[in-house]
């Protein structure tokens, strides 16, 4: 039975253009009747699967038979008597189902508009936070507020609500001590690789948690009493956008964040690790000190700090330094703990936030990895040409590294002959639009025996199909098994034996896929020098036919000139 269907879709670097027109979709029946004029046949989606519904589904019919679209209120009190036939029912899912549904339409058919919002983005447990309730009627219908419940609390109200006359109810909310900060409820708790520890199994499924807040709104429309439950967001008014909302942040009192996610050393030498401390309620002041691995130590061992107003922040510094070198790489995890009023908080903040889907508020741990590296130089004066949002060149600076972002000035006018090497960014070919300029520039430099590292691209809107001096292509090819052992094809390359040797442990702990836009139709000059297993289970689309061998291309370098490696191309491995 096919199906019409139009769709556009938005992805990183996979976004479709729309599509206009239909088309269809096929389905074939494997089991039970075939279908013959709806997918549903067969099955009964009247009301006459509930016991004593027959009376629902009469007046309901008559509502919708009489609806007048310039005036929706008319089928108020059609509604009402629906609303009480259901009433009327045995308890059960479909009455309570449909006795919600029931009444959103009387909501919706008698104008009735309301919402509850903070005058803040982000309150903290135990701490009062202003509030407005407002509520419209845009009808005639008589409609009576009855109340409004706030955390537990209880304004009786009972005031009549007179045609398009917005009533707005302002109160000091306080939070319970107990009530759970912002966090999506997979997140929580720690979790393995693949799976998630979610305490309450009945949240699975939900696309985020329950509302720690709701405002409950008791109206009576027409005689009957309605409640609506209205979740506490955050309202404000953006220059362009006009009025935004966002979900109501609950956090804690205190967060702490980290300048980068990785801290690594060459030698036993300190190096200064700076923690911002963000104060998100009045008067908060307490001690800063760092969890550290075996092997390493921070001075001081504790920084204090005191921040008056909600919002404020400071910055303290720790000296942190690995108590010595053994000639061994070592990886770890730091992490940041402030002690204030007798708890200790280890949240950093993180704001996930696009126009097409609600902002998202969580609290990761303020964590960050110590990682000790053994590293032979061949050279430090390093030529960067950005891609899209990596952090490569920042890591490198960080090995002892002097990194120049270059651009069009260094590349067209500007001498590359000084840099030991020169590295483009991730997916560079893909977003910077010179470079189909600068290309010719950058062989020269190869040529003349500069050392080229061009990272990973996609194959597709490349600015420049020549992204080194021997042809090659980019296929879409990728290995998903996080566990894929690596395999050397040349293990004698000198890009695996020279300045610091590359082994099997050296891609441990690479996430996500093991590699992805491999090389293929690579001429013959380049060569391999390490591949991946393959099989059907862990590449990515492969057919069930698909037979064991190894994948190559991950790295392609090409030797010129004096015999020393000139250029190579490196396919997208581990998470980035």
């Amino acid at each position: 039975m096919p199906l019409k269907a139009a769709r556009s879709i938005k992805a990183r670097g996979f976004g479709v253009a729309a599509t206009r027109g239909s088309s269809n979709e096929s389905f074939t029946t494997i089991k039970g009747d075939t279908p013959k004029e709806s997918m549903l046949d067969g099955i009964n989606t009247t009301w006459s699967r509930v016991q004593g519904g027959e009376t629902v589904g009469t007046q309901l019919n008559a509502v919708i038979k009489a609806y007048d679209l310039t005036n929706p209120a008319a089928s108020v009190n059609g509604l009402l008597g629906v609303r009480k036939a259901i009433l009327a029912l045995p308890d059960g899912y479909w009455k309570t189902q449909k006795l919600k549904e029931t009444d959103q339409v009387i909501l919706a058919c008698a104008g009735i508009w309301l919402e509850a919002y903070s005058a803040n983005p982000i309150t903290t447990p135990g701490q009062p936070f202003k509030s407005n309730v407002q509520v419209i009627v845009r009808s005639n219908t008589p409609v009576n507020l009855v109340s409004i419940g706030y955390n537990g609390e209880t304004d009786n109200i009972n005031q009549a609500l007179k045609y398009n006359d917005l009533v707005t109810r302002t109160k000091e909310v306080t939070l319970a001590d107990t009530t759970a900060i912002t966090q999506p409820y997979w997140l929580e708790k720690p979790h393995p690789i693949g799976m998630y520890n979610i305490a309450t199994q009945q949240l699975v499924g939900n696309p985020g948690n329950p509302n720690p807040l709701s405002a409950v709104v008791k109206l009576n429309v027409g005689g009957q009493e309605i409640t609506v439950n209205r979740p506490f967001i955050y309202k404000y008014t953006d220059p362009v956008k006009g009025e935004v909302f966002q979900p109501l942040v609950i956090a804690p009192p205190i967060i702490a964040t980290l300048a980068s996610q990785v801290y690594i050393y060459t030698k036993a030498e300190a190096q200064q690790i700076p923690v911002k401390v963000k104060s998100m309620k009045a008067g908060v002041s307490g001690n800063v000190r760092l969890t550290l691995p075996a092997g390493f130590r921070a001075e001081p061992a504790t920084r204090p700090f005191s921040l008056k107003n909600a919002g404020d922040e400071t910055e303290v510094m720790f000296s942190v330094s690995p108590v010595k070198m053994n000639g061994h790489d070592v990886a770890d995890t730091l992490e940041v703990a402030v002690d204030y009023n007798g708890k200790v908080y280890t949240q950093s903040m993180l704001e996930i936030q696009y126009d097409h889907i609600p902002a998202i508020t969580l609290f990761p741990q303020a964590q960050a990895r110590l990682v000790s590296v053994n590293l032979k130089y061949n050279g430090r004066k390093l030529g960067y040409i950005p891609g899209r949002g990596d952090k490569v060149a920042e890591s490198l600076r960080q090995v002892g590294y002097d990194v120049t972002i270059l651009g069009e000035k260094e590349i067209m006018s500007g001498q590359l002959s000084q840099y030991d090497a020169i590295i483009t960014g991730v997916r560079a070919y893909n977003t910077q639009e010179r470079l189909r300029y600068w290309q010719d520039n950058l062989m020269n430099y190869v040529k003349n025996g500069g050392t080229l590292l061009v990272q990973y691209n996609t194959n597709g809107q490349l600015v420049t199909p020549n992204l080194g001096p021997y042809p090659f292509s980019l296929s879409r090819d990728r290995v998903t098994d996080e566990h894929a052992e690596v395999s050397f094809v040349d293990p004698a390359s000198p890009l695996l034996q020279f300045p610091n040797k590359i082994g099997k442990a050296d891609f441990e702990g690479w996430v996500q896929e093991r590699g992805l836009y491999f090389t293929s139709n690579a001429d013959d000059r380049y060569k391999n020098c390490s591949a991946w297993p393959i099989r059907a289970s862990n590449l990515w689309m492969a057919p069930r036919s698909w037979p064991n061998t190894e994948k190559d291309g991950m790295c392609i370098p090409a030797w010129l000139s004096s015999g020393n490696c000139r250029q190579a191309y490196r396919a997208r491995t581990g998470c980035s």
